[in-house]
């Protein structure tokens, strides 16, 4: 690390006393300011100067300049002793010095807010303290490996409850009577009697008159579960299978006055 200016050291030396003139003095401060090496310098001289300033006495114990006139000189071993004092806080400053040019730039380690158990075991066999004795380590529980959920089996099906597939005694005496009017002739087409459902289930019907209907689902115990107003002759029951439990289901057709036909179906018959 050099400076091209040959009178640094004059000026550093002169700038420290005070003496230098106020133009040079600023065109000085304007140079080391952005010159490193002379920052440096400066700075260890003006260390120096502080260090003799203040320790002075002590390095220099048998110097005083306002000893009166006609003491005697001192001793060559007294003399000895200074110059090795001087000697020694000139190196000492020197070694300052080198440290403060060549020391490597590094990076702050800054700490996380919450220091690791290891670190914390550090710290305290630093201090002489025993890494058992941190109660908050050993809370700390030990990190468990997450392993992958196996999927999930399908639900099984319902099982079968016999009960659902008991015929309705009632209903099933007008399974086979078409028509329950002799004005209006009504006739089942599908689904067939009996017949298992999977998916949707298509109800159609013939019939000599046209008027509104109303197409029933009950369950084999009478109770009705859906009611669909119909017109023409037929109806599609979407995802029938998917909306009733397995089971025997009867069908009918009503107007606004009595049932016209019944007909049954299964969903889930194995």
């Amino acid at each position: 690390m050099s400076c091209c200016n040959d009178h640094r050291t004059l000026q550093m030396d002169q700038y420290l006393d005070g003496t230098l003139e106020a133009e040079a003095r600023d065109e000085f401060e304007d140079h080391y300011f952005n010159c490193e090496a002379c920052f440096e310098e400066l700075r260890f001289r003006q260390n120096l100067k502080e260090l003799i300033k203040a320790e002075g006495r002590s390095i220099f114990p048998g110097f005083d300049k306002n000893r009166p006139a006609g003491k005697p000189k001192r001793s060559g071993k007294v003399r000895f002793m200074v110059y090795a004092a001087l000697a020694a806080a000139i190196l000492l400053m020197a070694v300052i010095y080198l440290a403060s040019i060549f020391k490597p730039e590094t990076e702050p380690i800054i700490a996380d807010d919450k220091p690791s158990p290891e670190q914390r075991d550090s710290s305290k066999q630093e201090r002489g303290v025993s890494p058992v004795e941190d109660p908050v380590a050993e809370q700390q529980p030990d990190p468990v490996r997450k392993t992958p959920e196996p999927e999930k089996d399908p639900p099984p099906k319902p099982q079968l409850i016999a009960a659902n597939f008991e015929p309705s005694p009632n209903l099933e005496g007008y399974i086979d009577n078409n028509t329950r009017r002799s004005h209006c002739q009504v006739a089942i087409l599908a689904p067939e009697n009996g017949i298992n459902i999977d998916g949707d289930a298509l109800f159609q019907w013939q019939a000599n008159c046209e008027e509104e209907r109303y197409l029933v689902i009950l369950n084999n115990r009478e109770n009705e579960l859906f009611e669909f107003t119909v017109s023409g002759h037929e109806h599609t029951f979407e995802n029938a299978s998917g909306q009733l439990e397995p089971g025997l289901y009867y069908w009918k057709l009503d107007n606004e006055e009595e049932t016209l036909v019944i007909g049954k179906f299964f969903v889930g018959k194995e």
